[in-house]
């Protein structure tokens, strides 16, 4: 699924640029990835396909904003104007974030947390969707 949302230059219903959504996403992802402390080859290979592919980052700087994220001196991103995305896109949020989290084959205690604490903030409701991600195993 390609978010059209990313691919306009203003959301419609967020009026938040595309790289202002963009960023919030990547907040996201990235958390997930650094919740053990550290990402390897195979989490920064998953999240430049995803980042490039579904959100349509310039695959220019996708390394680069890996590399230099620092979930120490991160400031989180204000999601809540994530919410205000169609559900659809909310979900494959979900299902992308999710997926970073099983790319170690280790998804555990934390990564669920995340992944929950992120639903609620996209208000997505915890339901049968949400405990199907967390059984999937790799």
């Amino acid at each position: 699924m390609f978010f059209d949302i990313f691919r306009s230059s203003q959301s419609q219903s967020t009026q938040l640029s595309r790289e202002q959504l963009q960023e919030q996403v990547l907040y996201l992802l990235l958390q997930m990835a650094w919740l053990d402390g550290k990402t390897d080859e195979r989490e920064i290979e998953l999240l430049t396909k995803i980042l490039v592919h579904v959100y349509h980052f310039d695959s220019a700087t996708v390394r680069s904003k890996i590399d230099s994220f620092d979930p120490v001196k991160q400031k989180p991103a204000a999601g809540e104007a994530l919410r205000e995305l169609p559900m659809r896109e909310r979900i494959q949020l979900l299902r992308d974030l999710w997926a970073v989290a099983l790319v170690d084959d280790k998804a555990g205690e934390k990564e669920q947390a995340l992944f929950y604490r992120a639903a609620r903030l996209l208000d997505v409701k915890d339901n049968e969707f949400l405990e199907r991600c967390i059984k999937v195993k790799p």
